[in-house]
Order: C-alpha cells, then structure tokens, then sequence
C-alpha cells in the first residue's frame, strides 16, 4: 500500500536517494488555478532560509511556483495515470534554482518533501525553471529527478531522451503543459516496458 505522496511537515526528511537527468527549455504561462503554499513559503513559492521551495498545504502533486502550466487538472491526471507504473511522480515550477544545479535542486526538494514510498525509493520530480532571459543566469532548465527504486527502470539515458526528444522541442512553442503530460507518459511506457517491470 502507498503512503502518503508528501510528508507533512519538511522537517521529517527522508531517506530518499535521488538520480537525475536534465536539459534547457525557455517560457510561458499558466491558468487561474492557484496553488496554495505552506506557511514557511512567500508568494513566489520561495522557502524564506534555504531557497528550496516548500511542498504545498494542499499536498498537490503539481506546485506551479513559476506560473507557467495552465492545466493543472490535466497534469494530474497525467500525473496519476503514471501511478500505476509504481511511481509516485510530482511537478514543480520554480522561478530560480537559487545558485544550485537543477539536479542538486530537485534531489533536495524530493527528499525534503518525501516524494514516493520510503521503502520504495520510487518517488519521481520533474523540476522546470522557466526561461527569463537570454543571460545564463535567466537560461530554462528541465530535470527529471528519480529515486532508486524507479531509477532500476529509468536510467539517466532515458530521461534525457525524454528531455531533449518530448520536452524541450514543446517548450520552444511555450507548450509547457503538453510536455510534462507528454513526458509523464513517455516514461510511463517506459517503465512498462522495462525488462524490471515485466519482471514484477
């Protein structure tokens, strides 16, 4: 039986080791559909001491910090249609990485928030840092953060093919919402069809 998606209080971290693979996309929008944010969490979804942003008071697996998907329901169902993979996945949009690598970000954030089964390790974060500018410091980023228990099925060469083949070529045409749904079931159907997963 799965436990719960996020723990609820960041302090009670967990063992979660996480793997990643990542690439660089640029910006868009998102709709009215807001999501709403611990107590330690400013507007921008931006934790006060540390710059990692907290999992929101809804416990939703999509954090739209950034404000770019306009979907949200869609993502979801995405998002739980991956469940039956054995993965227990969330989105978040950031405004910035706060001077850390996108893969150092999102393995923090998914071990803060205790993304997946803690036995499992078979949490999944897809973290999207919007493209502000053409500086270096402005450049997009995507990573795709996987714990163990699910890197057995994904490896880094299949989430960058995932990157660089269905999501970025969506975030030139601002499509945000299409290429994490896309990706969602890009790695759904990978995994069903890992040697690991017929295995099970």
């Amino acid at each position: 039986m799965k436990k719960s998606i996020f723990l609820s209080l960041i302090a009670a971290l967990t063992t979660l080791m996480l793997a990643a693979c990542s690439g660089e996309q640029s910006a868009g929008e998102r709709d009215d559909d807001e999501v709403e944010s611990a107590e330690v969490v400013d507007e921008t979804g931006e934790v006060a001491d540390d710059d990692i942003v907290a999992p929101p008071a809804d416990h939703s697996r999509v954090a739209d910090y950034a404000e770019i998907l306009r979907d949200h329901g869609a993502v979801k169902k995405a998002i739980e249609r991956l469940d039956a993979a054995g993965v227990v996945a969330v989105v978040v949009t950031v405004n910035s990485l706060a001077g850390r690598s996108p893969g150092d970000y999102a393995t923090e954030l998914g071990n803060r928030w205790g993304v997946g089964d803690r036995e499992k390790n078979n949490g999944l974060v897809i973290l999207i840092k919007p493209k502000t500018d053409d500086t270096p410091e402005g450049s997009g980023q995507v990573f795709i953060s996987t714990g163990l228990g699910t890197e057995t099925g994904l490896d880094n060469a299949a989430c960058q093919r995932i990157v660089s083949e269905v999501m970025i070529p969506l975030f030139k045409v601002n499509d945000y919402d299409g290429a994490v749904i896309e990706a969602l079931g890009a790695i759904k159907a990978h995994l069903e069809g890992s040697p690991e997963k017929r295995a099970a």
